[in-house]
């Protein structure tokens, strides 16, 4: 649904043409062009920027690009993963907030800030199915901690697709429903996933901060080509490639679902890791794999 247009079978069609048993609003339009996917030989440069930044462990590269990926199409996946990015002080995670992940989000995409409630991220989305991009996500004293914990359960709702909705009822007596289905990125200092239900459902990607005499030049090179790729017209025509491919990355999220599960020892962990593999493996083929 990109607004005054829906995206039916790889091609836009105006939202008074689509026959359907189905409503769909017309909102404010969202930037879509599914003429010109990025080929692969464009796309992995994306991960190769991801894979440049200092991470705690390699893996977390890949975590990212694939989350960048797939998470502009939250509302058409069977699970929704949700990635904490997490460093010291001065380490870089509101960069890659700022710099990487929002302009992959380009429209597509809430963007919220440090002191952001779960009843405002909730009202702002409504029906619509946008990735939630939470900067300074800290929780530094109990009323902070405790909006944190009501935004954890969101996300929790949001994960997976029950068909079930959020009820509250509201002064007036009329209760008002919603349906989350939202990937999230937060980023802080500090993380506060305390229950399992939390932890299975978020990959914290932790960056390491660079003492290295190189530090400061190797940043600036990271800041000039991360300008120069990822341009508006980059980060559109990525978007058009997860569209086209999307059911290829929802048949290979089962199989990457699958393997991840055997060597997790969790269904949930594997659903978590697998779909953000297949967003990353999107980034080098399109093909299904065995």
């Amino acid at each position: 649904h990109a607004g005054i247009n829906l995206v039916v079978d790889g091609k836009k069609i105006d939202i008074a043409q689509f026959k359907s048993s189905y409503i769909y609003p017309r909102y404010q339009p969202i930037r879509v062009d599914v003429d010109n996917p990025l080929p692969a030989s464009e796309a992995h440069k994306f991960m190769q920027i991801c894979e440049r930044l200092l991470w705690e462990r390699p893996i977390y590269a890949t975590l990212l690009a694939g989350w960048c990926v797939i998470a502009p199409m939250s509302g058409a996946l069977g699970w929704r993963p949700h990635i904490w990015i997490t460093s010291k002080a001065g380490s870089g995670k509101s960069w890659v907030m700022d710099n990487i992940i929002r302009p992959m989000m380009r429209d597509f995409g809430l963007f919220v800030q440090g002191r952001t409630t779960e009843a405002g991220i909730r009202q702002q989305l409504k029906s619509d199915a946008l990735p939630v991009l939470f900067d300074e996500a800290e929780s530094e004293n109990q009323k902070a901690a405790s909006s944190i914990e009501s935004i954890l359960a969101l996300m929790r709702q949001a994960s997976s697709e029950t068909g079930g909705k959020i009820i509250k009822g509201t002064a007036g007596g009329k209760a008002q429903g919603f349906s989350v289905r939202s990937c999230f990125a937060l980023s802080s200092i500090a993380v506060r996933l305390e229950h399992n239900s939390d932890i299975s459902r978020t990959s914290v990607l932790s960056l390491l901060q660079d003492n290295s005499d190189a530090a400061q030049v190797l940043f600036t090179k990271l800041k000039d080509d991360v300008h120069e790729t990822l341009t508006p017209e980059y980060c559109q025509n990525l978007q058009a490639r997860t569209i086209k491919y999307l059911h290829i990355v929802k048949r290979n999220a089962a199989t990457f679902s699958e393997a991840a599960s055997k060597q997790l020892g969790s269904t949930r962990l594997g659903d978590q890791v697998g779909i953000l593999i297949a967003g990353a493996y999107l980034l080098y083929s399109s093909k299904i794999i065995s």
